[in-house]
């Protein structure tokens, strides 16, 4: 025997010996995904081209009754990075009060978008990130300005044109977390919190807010836009302008004793931690004040 058949024979198995072939499987006939890359070496009419790599964005031609070779491990898919909402939400805004002539507009959809429960520190936060980054030093003063007006304008129309006294009605007994009006306060309050509500501003929502006579929405309203704005509403010299605000909330009937503000239990309840988180604003600002005599 020649050594060149030997050579040409050493892979040749007997019929009654052979294996039983496999059929090829679902994935490798169905699939034309790019993971089944490489392809089968049949496909390519020279040798040298089954390692080559791949064209980005070109998938491979698959061949269905090939299997893939043993030796070619499949690629480890890298998968991509999760989008971030928060991030795409920013750029849409940025990009947007970048190119438009009125910015109030973005500015108006944004601060309804922070009425929505629970979203009034998320878009306080988006709208001070937006203020120094993606407005011109031109525009800054213009934008600063806007968010203020726009967000007057919104507890305006809530609260001087009975918006509010319409909840009410509709709602005799309002949620605290799902009232619109209890929503546009802490807005309001995180706005300050961020630094794009003047303390002012506060005051003048907190003297609507607190005007006779007392109603339970409006108790809830004054509530969420003390807690929102934080201590630094109390910080200063502010404390005897705060306390001669709420003095009316505070006021207690001379008949039955009651707060004038608390008749029945639930607003009894919110009279009552108004002023122990006052107190605590009170006390922190006393902290803060002695802890800079301390380091002067």
């Amino acid at each position: 025997m020649s050594k060149d058949l030997l050579y040409s024979t050493r892979g040749f198995v007997p019929n009654e010996q052979a294996a039983t072939p496999r059929a090829p499987s679902v994935a490798s006939t169905l699939s034309t995904d790019s993971r089944s890359w490489p392809p089968p070496s049949s496909v390519y009419s020279t040798p040298e081209l089954v390692h080559s790599q791949p064209i980005a964005g070109v998938s491979p031609p698959v061949t269905p009754d090939t299997a893939r070779p043993f030796y070619h491990a499949p690629p480890t898919a890298i998968p991509l990075p999760p989008t971030d909402p928060a991030e795409e939400l920013y750029k849409h805004y940025r990009d947007q009060l970048a190119n438009v002539t009125d910015i109030a507009q973005p500015i108006t959809e944004l601060l309804e978008a922070g009425v929505t429960p629970s979203q009034e520190k998320v878009v306080a936060a988006l709208l001070a990130r937006l203020a120094p980054h993606t407005i011109n030093p031109q525009r800054r003063a213009a934008y600063l300005s806007a968010v203020r007006l726009q967000a007057i304008q919104l507890f305006r129309g809530n609260f001087d044109d009975g918006a509010w006294q319409a909840e009410a009605t509709a709602q005799p007994h309002p949620r605290y977390l799902t009232s619109r009006s209890v929503n546009i306060s802490a807005l309001l309050g995180s706005l300050f919190q961020v630094g794009l509500f003047p303390i002012e501003d506060l005051f003048i929502c907190i003297e609507r807010l607190v005007s006779a006579p007392p109603a339970f929405l409006k108790l809830m309203a004054v509530h969420a836009l003390v807690v929102h704005a934080g201590p630094e509403s109390c910080a200063g010299d502010v404390r005897e302008r705060v306390i001669a605000l709420f003095n009316p909330v505070f006021d207690r009937d001379r008949e039955t004793g009651a707060f004038v503000w608390g008749p029945t239990e639930q607003s009894d309840l919110l009279v009552r931690d108004l002023m122990e988180m006052l107190k605590g604003y009170f006390t922190s600002d006393n902290m803060s004040a002695i802890r800079e005599q301390a380091h002067a």
